[in-house]
């Protein structure tokens, strides 16, 4: 039974943060070992995993072409969308609570 690997949003975090600092270091082969590992680990038959596997495609592409610091800008867009989104302050409110506001 093949194990399923879900990646969470801290998960990715770590994971992009280890490829900045691999970036800072300009371990150029490196970064393309990871990314690589990254992208054969997903299944691809899930919407999710996809996007992300052609997101990190087109990570290896810019460290290939030698566009680190694209890809750090890149990388630090992405961790800041995922901590913003699980934000502690954020607040939810339920579909009854909006009907009463109305």
């Amino acid at each position: 039974m093949k194990h399923e690997k879900t990646y969470s949003d801290t998960d990715k975090t770590k994971f992009f943060k280890m490829l900045l600092e691999l970036c800072d270091l300009g371990n150029e082969s490196l970064l393309i070992e990871h990314l690589t590992s990254a992208e054969e680990e997903l299944d691809c038959r899930y919407l999710t995993e996809m996007n992300y596997s052609e997101f990190l495609r087109y990570c290896i592409v810019l460290v290939e072409n030698g566009e680190c610091e694209e890809l750090k800008r890149l990388l630090t867009g992405k961790m800041n969308k995922s901590v913003s989104r699980v934000s502690k302050s954020t607040n939810v409110i339920t579909l009854r609570s909006f009907k009463k506001a109305i």
